[in-house]
């Protein structure tokens, strides 16, 4: 919950136009998929028996059903821009710090043999060589 409210995620959630109830079935979804990463049958399953959050929002998941949790991931998707864009500002305030992007030239690839000492390697050419032929 302390991570929620640190990214005033409530606060957003309902300046999107979500209800008291859909807000709280998105805190139970994106925390319950953070803390219990699974699908949304099993993330709904553990709201019900195994998780507190529950009392945490002062919500009662078990007066919801797998339709509710699956109709509110819908509306999740429906605002994905603006929640990115809440969650890099909020990141950023946090943290103290820009995004940076950083891209890595992959094409040169080194692996290494499980079973021997030699590696190999592929070059941009699509080249193998060994260890030994360098």
């Amino acid at each position: 919950m302390h991570f929620a409210s640190e990214l005033q995620l409530p606060k957003t959630l309902k300046g999107l136009g979500f209800s008291e109830k859909e807000i709280a079935l998105s805190l139970g979804s994106i925390l319950g998929r953070a803390i219990f990463p699974s699908s949304e049958r099993a993330t709904y399953d553990w709201l019900l028996q195994t998780s507190a959050l529950g009392e945490l929002l002062n919500f009662d998941f078990a007066n919801t059903t797998l339709d509710h949790l699956y109709a509110i991931s819908d509306k999740l998707l429906k605002h994905k821009e603006e929640l990115e864009k809440h969650f890099v500002e909020a990141q950023q305030t946090l943290h103290g710090y820009r995004s940076t992007l950083i891209l890595y030239d992959l094409s040169n690839n080194l692996s290494f043999g499980f079973f021997s000492l030699t590696f190999r390697g592929f070059g941009k050419n699509c080249e193998i060589f060994d260890a030994k032929s360098l």
